[in-house]
């Protein structure tokens, strides 16, 4: 007998609870189908494709649950595809341009869930390609992740609980152990039953007769020699309980379980073949209405006295927590994962309600009370060879977030109650909430495709590390005070999707703003982030003075004083950092950034070159800056170096530097003052304007005479290929010669002293070139 469902799930949790401060909460961004599971919110992937552009491009998963589309196996129109017209999914019907459908490779009758994961891991990695296999049972479950990893997938997702034993690697979890050497990160439910399991040495007690059989049972208190477990099942309730113990096949005992209302036994364990399997399930529903109190009773039948047995209870549900069983006395409160859940290859996974997070005000973030516990030891080799220590394994790994939308799951439930709608839709967005770590191990699939797109190279173990090492710690209620570091009931605790991924990547430069602490001299800082993917590196700023440098990081940076320079020609201000040395910037939304000012403003026509020690600036997890943006050696190079902007290709190291000039009066930023600058501060004249872009260059917010005298005293300077017009001589600066040659130009009208290209030699002329006596090409060293 297989027992075999989606990780137990608890449909939701009746109580939001919010025991420190809360913060303020996120807001969500659009959905992408008809709604987007709140925990991209919450474990910040959705900051991660907008701020870094990533969206699982490249990165193949596959989930492995019960069951994708039953509608087409029941010959009804499929559900699927209104998901995918609908945006929720991907395929060709898409309305996002995701056209790759979810690949099936086997689909089996059952309640979709699969679908439902391949919805949240869409909402966090769009352009993810999906595939899909049920699993049902342990041969099932070892033959879809075999399928799986054939199809040549990066990720694999289950939320499935199969029949296992407790103490030893299943063939399921050796297949994800096989999965995971073979480089596919392995990613599992932890699954919904809490803490309820017993764990104990069995203590042989009396012999008694059971049905004409003399068993030996266990005492559950040998000092009073109490062989009965009192528990309580309300009317309606339901106890279904699967007991292991510490034997391999061949199995040559056989321990059996016996439900006692008084003096009677109103259900018992139905066991397994007794050389194939230790374990034994019972059942048990209570249709009475007066009769709430019962016994569990735990026997050796045959064969040797076992040495530790373990049963845990999945029949619990948050949606009906009424009906669940109360274990009155003797309960251990242990672990309850087990199987390929708790392979060592697995990122195995809990989960928190998305509201109970950081990003929706709980800081710390809060357990879900029916995930999984971890700590089950693993007593036998794959061959079934004693060990000659225990393994116990650091699971969960992580906890992700759960309860958010999907377009359907859980809606079958709508209308039983007011209460159990609040339940299902707490938000009264009309669209269900998924809950239980079912939903919370697709959040963390979707996340490490975004991990694997940005850096290909990682392993699993790099994934895991990433996830774990930067994992916000939380609290295990099942113990007193609050376990730092990790837990067996939050494992190393909730998923920070940003700090996972800046921890695998070098920081980025993101911006670089020059601006002026005057507000009456600067109008707004100049970005350089309008340069994208080819632009050029020089770049100018249409303003008179600046003595400000604010650089902007992708992650928290350690960045010492030296660590900017801003070397001029004309003059050679040494920047300073103020206040703090080393500066970790703590800004999350906008990026981090360091701001250096200047011990004097650099001011009009002033060349300089902006460089970033690479050498030196670290993140937080030691990773050297991601510099490669650089420039030509000279400011009149013809044509200046490509390069990303951002900085970076992915890897540490490369030099950050570019050259900048403050150059008052290039309205369009084409590094030359000419009739095109004259031309846009004309037709915006008298104006209210807000960019530099419409000419108003002292920011006044008007474009006005001011504007057009920085225009014309000026004009003809530039940088670049451009020469300085006035320069008739051609002799690299504008003086005396070239006021005689424009002299003569004037007397005969030769259009070479047409300055203004206005088709006369006139006094316009000869105003501009008189305005550049003085200026000459400059060359930056």
């Amino acid at each position: 007998m297989v027992n075999t469902r989606p990780a137990r799930h608890s449909l939701l949790k009746s109580v939001r609870t919010c025991s420190f401060e809360c913060l303020e909460p996120r807001q969500m961004l659009s959905a992408t189908g008809l709604t987007t599971t709140q925990g991209d919110a919450a474990q910040l992937s959705d900051i991660i494709r907008e701020r870094f552009g990533l969206d699982g491009a490249g990165v193949k998963i596959g989930v492995i649950s019960n069951s994708y589309d039953r509608a087409t196996l029941l010959s009804q129109p499929s559900e699927a595809e209104v998901d995918v017209a609908n945006g929720d999914l991907p395929g060709v019907s898409n309305p996002n341009g995701f056209s790759t459908p979810v690949s099936v490779v086997h689909d089996s009758l059952g309640g979709d869930e699969g679908r439902a994961m391949l919805q949240i891991i869409h909402d966090v990695a769009p352009a993810a390609e999906l595939f899909f296999h049920s699993g049902l049972g342990t041969t099932g479950m070892t033959t879809a992740i075999n399928a799986l990893v054939s199809e040549g997938v990066d990720i694999i997702v289950d939320d499935l609980t199969v029949g296992a034993p407790f103490f030893q690697d299943s063939s399921a979890a050796q297949a994800v152990e096989s999965a995971v050497t073979s480089g596919v990160v392995y990613v599992s439910s932890a699954g919904n039953e809490g803490r309820r399991s017993y764990e104990s040495t069995f203590v042989p007690g009396p012999v008694l007769d059971f049905n004409g059989r003399m068993e030996t049972v266990h005492l559950f208190d040998a000092t009073a020699g109490d062989y009965r477990q009192s528990i309580t099942i309300p009317e309606g309730g339901v106890i279904s309980l699967t007991l292991g113990w510490d034997s391999v096949f061949p199995v040559f005992n056989k321990l059996n379980m016996y439900l006692y209302e008084g003096g009677e036994v109103v259900a018992q364990s139905v066991g397994f073949d007794g050389l194939s399997s230790a374990r034994d399930l019972l059942s048990f529903t209570n249709e009475s209405i007066s009769n709430t109190e019962f016994d569990l009773v735990i026997t050796l039948e045959s064969g040797v006295t076992p040495g530790l047995i373990k049963y845990y209870d999945s029949a619990t549900s948050s949606l009906f927590p009424e009906l669940a069983a109360v274990f009155n006395e003797y309960h251990t409160n242990s672990s309850t994962i087990f199987g390929h859940a708790n392979a060592e290859g697995a990122i195995t996974v809990g989960a928190a309600d998305y509201r109970d997070t950081p990003a929706f005000g709980t800081d710390p973030p809060i357990i879900q009370s029916f995930s999984s516990a971890g700590g089950t030891p693993i007593l036998f080799d794959t061959s079934g060879g004693l060990l000659a220590e225990p393994i116990v394994r650091m699971k969960p790994d992580i906890v992700g977030p759960d309860n958010g939308n999907t377009t359907f799951f859980g809606e079958e439930f709508f209308g039983l109650s007011p209460e159990i709608d609040a339940l299902l839709d707490p938000e009264g967005d009309g669209f269900p909430n998924f809950a239980g770590t079912s939903a919370a191990a697709p959040h963390i699939a979707g996340l490490a495709a975004l991990l694997l797109q940005a850096n290909p190279t990682l392993s699993p173990e790099d994934v895991r590390q990433a996830l774990t090492s930067t994992a916000i710690d939380m609290d295990d209620p099942s113990t007193a005070g609050f376990d730092v570091g990790f837990d067996f009931g939050t494992g190393h605790g909730f998923v920070d999707g940003l700090a996972a991924l800046t921890s695998v990547l070098p920081p980025k430069v993101l911006d670089v703003t020059v601006s002026s602490s005057d507000p009456l001299v600067f109008h707004d800082p100049f970005v350089f982030s309008t340069v994208d993917g080819a632009g050029t590196q020089i770049r100018t700023v249409p303003v008179g003075k600046a003595d400000t440098v604010a650089v902007t990081f992708s992650e928290a940076v350690s960045i010492l004083e030296g660590d900017l320079q801003f070397v001029g020609v004309t003059t050679a201000n040494v920047p300073v950092l103020d206040p703090l040395t080393p500066f970790t910037p703590p800004t999350l939304a906008n990026g981090f950034t360091a701001t250096w000012q200047f011990d004097a403003p650099v001011t009009v026509g002033d060349h300089y070159s902006l460089s970033l020690n690479s050498a030196t600036i670290i993140d937080l997890d030691g990773n050297l800056l991601d510099g490669e943006w650089t420039n030509p050696s000279t400011i009149l190079t013809v044509d200046p170096l490509v390069s990303k902007f951002p900085s970076g290709d992915g890897q540490e190291g490369g030099d950050f530097n570019f050259v900048v000039t403050l150059f008052p009066g290039d309205a369009n930023g084409d590094l030359a003052i000419n009739n095109d600058d004259f031309n846009i501060v004309i037709n915006n004249f008298f104006l209210s304007v807000d960019t530099f872009g419409e000419g108003d260059f002292n920011g006044n917010g008007t474009v006005d005479n001011d504007d057009f005298s920085l225009v014309i005293n000026n004009f003809f300077t530039g940088l670049g290929p451009l020469e300085l017009l006035g320069d008739l001589d051609n002799d690299g600066d504008v003086d005396g010669d070239d006021q005689t040659l424009w002299d003569d130009y004037d007397l005969t009208n030769n259009l070479a002293g047409d300055l203004d290209g206005d088709g006369d030699v006139d006094t316009d002329d000869f105003d501009l070139l008189f305005a550049q006596i003085g200026l000459e090409l400059i060359t930056l060293v």
